[in-house]
C-alpha cells in the first residue's frame, strides 16, 4: 500500500464499521476523511 501511495496522487481507503485493525491504519493514514451515508434513510444514533 505504501507503494500506491507513492504512485497514485490519491489513494482511497474503505474502512470497516467496526474499529479493526484495518479501519485503525486507515485512518491513521488520512489526510482527509470522507464519510458516506445514505440519504433517504432516517439517521440512527451510534452506540
Amino acid at each position: 500500500l505504501g507503494q500506491q501511495e507513492e504512485v497514485h496522487k490519491i489513494v482511497v481507503y474503505q474502512c470497516d464499521k467496526q474499529l479493526t485493525p484495518w479501519t485503525k491504519r486507515s485512518l491513521r493514514k488520512a489526510d482527509c476523511i470522507l464519510i458516506v451515508g445514505i440519504g433517504w434513510k432516517e439517521p440512527v444514533k451510534g452506540s
